[in-house]
Order: C-alpha cells, then structure tokens, then sequence
C-alpha cells in the first residue's frame, strides 16, 4: 500500500510594502493602513488510504488520483510501467512481500518502495530529485489483473504442488514436470542440486491467468528462497535447513514437539545413530512408482531410507513451513534419542532418551490403535 503523501503548503500571500508617510503633513497624521494579514494555510492532510487484508494487495495509486477505487473481485492492480521503466521481473505475482516486491518493480513508485525498504527492516530508500516531466503528462493507469488464488499447505512435496497447481490452474501437470526440470528457468538455487523437492515456498498465492507453468513455480521458489533469507539462512546452509524442517514437518504436527525433534535429529547424528524416521522411507517408496508393504520400503535401497543409511537424506522430502524451519535453527535443549506419536488423533508425542523408555512409549500407541481401529 503506498503511504500518502502530503501536498506542500501553499505559498503564503505576500505582504505589501510599508507605505512611508507623505512628506508634508500634518502633526496630527493619520495612522498608516494596515498590513493585509497573510492568509494562514495549513498543508492539507490527504483522504485516509483504505487498508485492506494482507492477502489482497492494492496498486498504490498515481499520485494525481482523485479517486481511489477498489479492484474487482479476483483481481490484483498493478501499475503499468512507463516506456522508460525497466521490465518487471517474471514470477513476482504471489502475496505478501513477494508481491509488494512485484508491485514496485511494476511501477510502484519511489515513495512506495521507501516503505518497503522499512518493511523489510532497512533504513527508508533515499528519494531521488523527480525528473522533470510535461505539465500535461498523464497519469499512469492502473490497471486490473485477473488472478486466481492457489494456497499450498506445508507438507505437500513437488508432486503434491503440481497437482494442487494444476487443479487450481487448469495448467497440465506434465508442464510442472517440464518446468521443474529446468532448474535455471524457474530461479533454482545452485544448492538445490537440480532437484525442487523443498524449494516450493507453502504460501498463498495470487496467480495472474497469463501465468505459465514457469512463472508459478519461479514464484513459489522466490517465497521460500525469500523466507529463508528473513529467517537469517546463508546460502550454504540452506539445503542442510530445508532437509531437516521437511523431516519435521513429517514426523509431528503440534509446533511444541517441534524443536525437540530437531534435538532427537542432531543427537543422533552426533551419535552416528541412522535416523530411522518413518517418514523417509515412505518418501523413497513414492519415488519408485510402485506400491510397496512397509517391510519392503523399510529394506529399499535409496538414499532417502533412513532405516538404512545413516545422515540426513540429499534432500528434503517435502516443502516444509516456517514453524519446522525456526525448529531447525533454535532446538529445544534434551537428551532425547527416541520419540513416537501415541495418538494420532491430537498427535501427542512422547520423547525417550533410553530405548526403555522408548517401547514403553510404544506400547502406549498400541493401546491406543487398539482402542482405535
């Protein structure tokens, strides 16, 4: 939303000179006129800018608008920019900073991009002298997008994504397939070894109709790339961050377990214990294609088994959200080597540091599948 700006005062009335008395008068002479009190002006504060939700951005309106009028219903405003205006970076069409971002490579202005360098925590953006332009110049038109909203949960993996995607979008799978095996089309960061598993931002989108398979997964690759780097995330450490908050984001589902899962994970590689997480061998059975019994995907022969090989998997198995992610960089402080779900419906959790207390833990999830079949 652009800040308003306040018009400058207007110029005060100049005052007219003292006027000196005649040179022959009278002792008794009369007073001399009174000086015209200037005019008071005050700058006038500008209409309140409405404000709308989050999730539905305005354009910030020309500066000459008189009028500022809501977008229709499934829209998301842009200002077009100006033949001298350097063209809009594609896939920057999603909600909350990722589209303010687009809204000011789109011609949002100078003063609309001062706010969001202090939005993002940055001094104000210095204003530039504007250049001098024609007085009749018109003002850009704000024009109306059509856009469809696309909401991906956390959790889903880049299968999940192109089919949530495609049914929202009418865009074929095979085009996401296509897309995502083009690593630098779609912004893919070169830590992410080709492979977009992870790297598809869990967010609310507003997706333009024009928009192709490309420019849908380049913006859900900027959010989380985006997300990453607010959250304090070097390059080099993000694949290691993204890995193990996909593990997290798998194995519990209450944000409380979800630092010491992170714990649980870095004692038993400290350990050189495998991981044995269930949810990672699931991952590596969907790979294959092929239905298989758990015993079979427990001994399947993939990097992504952690019943089998120990470390972190190549890569994470899932997008995961910020929760898993602040998880991974503050774990909780504990001993724990073990933990198990007991209920599946709350999803309490119940965390072991000895394989003891472990199966005691164990046998009260039995009790529960058995009071729950």
């Amino acid at each position: 939303m652009t800040p308003p700006e306040v018009p400058p005062p207007e110029t005060p009335a100049e005052k007219p000179p003292a006027q000196r008395p005649p040179a022959q008068k009278p002792p008794a002479k009369k007073p001399p006129a009174k000086k015209p009190a200037a005019k008071a002006t005050s700058a006038k504060a500008p209409p309140p800018v409405e404000t709308r939700p989050t999730a539905e951005i305005p354009a910030p309106a020309p500066a000459s608008a008189a009028v500022e009028m809501p977008p229709p219903e499934g829209t998301l405003p842009v200002n077009e920019p100006s033949p001298t205006e350097p063209a809009a970076k594609k896939g920057r069409f999603g909600l909350g900073t990722a589209a303010i971002i687009s809204l000011v490579a789109l011609g949002g202005g100078v003063a609309f991009g001062a706010f969001l360098s202090v939005l993002l925590g940055g001094p104000p953006a210095p204003s530039p002298s504007p250049s001098p332009s024609p007085s009749d110049a018109a003002p850009s038109p704000t024009v109306f997008v059509e856009t469809t909203r696309l909401t991906i949960p956390e959790g889903f993996s880049a299968a999940d994504v192109y089919e949530r995607a495609s049914e929202t979008l009418g865009i074929p799978i095979e085009d996401f397939e296509a897309a995502a095996a083009d690593p630098s089309a779609i912004g893919l960061p070169t830590e992410a070894n080709g492979s977009v598993e992870g790297w598809l931002g869990p967010y609310t989108y507003h997706i333009p109709e024009t928009a192709t398979a490309v420019d849908v997964l380049a913006e859900m690759v900027d959010g989380q790339l985006l997300h990453l780097d607010r959250l304090g995330v070097s390059p080099q450490d993000r694949l290691d961050v993204l890995t193990r908050a996909s593990l997290i984001e798998k194995e519990v589902n209450r944000d409380e377990d979800r630092p010491k899962v992170a714990r649980v994970i870095q004692n038993r590689l400290d350990q050189n214990w495998p991981l044995q997480f269930d949810s990672t061998f699931h991952y590596a059975a969907s790979l294959t294609g092929e239905t298989l019994t758990e015993a079979e995907q427990r001994t399947l022969d993939s990097p992504y088994n952690t019943y089998r090989y120990i470390g972190l998997p190549p890569g994470p198995i899932c997008s995961p959200g910020d929760e898993a992610m602040q998880a991974v960089l503050s774990p909780a402080d504990g001993t724990w080597m073990f933990f198990v779900t007991v209920n599946l419906d709350t999803g309490e959790t119940r965390f072991a540091t000895t394989l003891e207390e472990h199966n005691a833990n164990v046998e009260l999830l039995r009790e529960w599948q058995a009071a729950n079949p």
